[in-house]
C-alpha cells in the first residue's frame, strides 16, 4: 500500500483534532512522549491476532522515535503499522476435528463435555497463530499542527477506526469527522448532508463540461475534467440503482442518460490542472474522500534537492487538491442556496438532455 511520499497515494481520508491540544508546545512535548508509548513492538503478543503500533513513516522497521522523525514543516508525519493473523475458519476446523478424535481415543470415550470442547479449540487456535506469519498493513498519518487537519493515507472504514482506536488510547484525544461544511448549517437550509456530496459531484461534472472545465476559484482558474470513470446512483437499500461508465469523453452518454433519468454522480475519476500543474485522483462524493491521487511534480523541485524537501512538497501538493475540491464544494453550497440556483438547474438539465 503506497503512503504520501512515494508514488501515487492510494487514498486521502481527512479527520480533525478538536481543539489545540496537539498544536501548543506542551502538546507537542505531550505528543513525543505518547507516540513513544504506542510505538510498535515485535514481540507479538502470544494469543493475539492483531499487534498494532506506531512506527516511522519513512521506515517501517523504525519505532525509535524522537522529534526529528515526526517533524517536517508545519506537519507532525508517522505510519499506523497493524499486523494481523488470520487463521482460515476450514483449517482450524479440521485440525480441532483432529484434536478432539485424538482425545476421545485417548480417554476412551464418545463425546467431551462443552468445557472440555472450549478448552481444545482454543489450545488448537493457539498452536496454529504461532505458525502462521502476520499480513503487515502499513498507513501513514499526516497532522497539520496550524489548522488540526489529520490526514490518513486509506478509505477503508476499518482501517479508519483502528486509527481512531489507537489514537486514542494513545493521545487521549477522540478524533473528529473532517465537515467541510458545517452539518448543522446545511440542515438549516434544508440541504441533506447525506446527498449533498452526490449532487455537488453531478453538479462539478456539468461545469467541467462548460467552457472547457474553466472554473475560477478565489480569482485563479483551475481545468476541472471528469476522465475514464463516473458511478452514479439513485434510491436507497434494496431500490438502489447504479450505472458506472468508463471509457473516453465521448463514451459517457449512458452516463448523462443516468443524471436525465435522476442519478446523481457518486464517484468519479478527475483530473485538475493549475499553473501546469495536474493532479488526478478518485473522489467519493458521500465521504469526500480521495482515491488514487496521483499529485504533480513541482517545477520548483530541484535534482538536489533534500528527501525532506521532496516529502514537504508531496504533502504540500496533497493539501492543496483537497483544498481545493473543498472550495469547490463550499462554492456549490453558496449557489445551491442562492437565487441562481433555479437557473443554473435549467442549464444543467439542458446539459443532461444533449446527446
Amino acid at each position: 500500500m503506497s503512503g504520501f511520499f512515494i508514488g501515487n497515494i492510494s487514498g486521502i481520508t481527512r479527520l480533525r483534532i478538536d481543539g489545540r491540544e496537539l498544536m501548543s508546545t506542551p502538546g507537542l512535548e505531550f505528543f513525543d512522549s505518547q507516540i513513544k508509548d504506542r510505538a510498535f513492538c515485535d514481540l507479538f503478543p502470544e494469543n493475539a491476532e492483531k499487534n498494532a503500533g506506531f512506527v516511522s513513516i519513512n521506515d517501517c522497521l523504525d519505532s525509535d522515535f524522537i522529534t526529528e522523525k515526526t517533524l517536517l514543516g508545519d506537519y507532525r508525519t508517522f505510519s499506523l503499522r497493524i499486523d494481523r493473523r488470520a487463521i482460515p475458519a476450514s483449517s482450524l476446523k479440521i485440525k480441532v476435528l483432529e484434536a478432539t478424535k485424538k482425545r476421545l481415543q485417548e480417554t476412551d470415550r464418545k463425546r467431551l463435555y462443552r468445557h472440555e470442547r472450549e478448552e481444545l479449540r482454543d489450545s488448537v487456535k493457539l498452536a496454529l497463530l504461532k505458525t502462521i506469519p502476520p499480513v503487515t498493513d502499513i498507513y501513514d498519518v499526516a497532522i497539520n499542527t496550524t489548522t488540526g487537519a489529520v490526514y490518513f493515507s486509506c478509505v477503508s472504514n476499518k482501517a479508519i477506526q483502528e486509527l481512531l482506536d489507537i489514537f486514542k488510547d494513545a493521545f487521549k484525544i477522540v478524533l473528529q469527522p473532517y465537515d467541510v461544511v458545517d452539518v448543522d448549517y446545511l440542515r438549516k437550509n434544508e440541504l441533506s448532508p447525506l446527498t449533498i456530496g452526490r449532487e455537488f459531484m453531478t453538479w462539478l461534472w456539468f461545469k467541467s463540461e462548460q467552457k472547457d472545465g474553466w472554473i475560477c476559484i478565489n480569482r485563479e482558474d483551475y481545468a476541472v475534467n471528469f476522465t475514464r470513470r463516473i458511478a452514479l446512483e439513485s434510491g436507497e437499500g434494496d431500490y438502489t440503482e447504479t450505472v458506472v461508465c468508463s471509457g473516453r469523453k465521448s463514451d459517457l452518454n449512458e452516463a448523462k442518460e443516468a443524471v436525465r433519468q435522476g442519478k446523481k454522480v457518486k464517484e468519479a475519476r478527475l483530473r485538475i490542472e493549475k499553473d501546469g500543474a495536474a493532479w488526478e485522483f478518485g473522489y467519493k462524493g458521500d465521504s469526500f474522500q480521495f482515491q488514487s491521487v496521483k499529485l504533480p511534480m513541482s517545477a520548483d523541485i530541484e535534482e538536489n534537492e533534500t528527501p525532506e524537501g521532496r516529502n514537504l512538497e508531496r504533502l504540500f501538493m496533497m493539501a492543496a487538491i483537497t483544498e481545493t475540491m473543498d472550495e469547490l464544494l463550499r462554492m456549490f453550497v453558496t449557489l445551491r442556496l442562492s437565487p441562481e440556483w433555479p437557473d443554473e438547474f435549467s442549464a444543467m438539465l439542458s446539459w443532461a438532455a444533449e446527446p
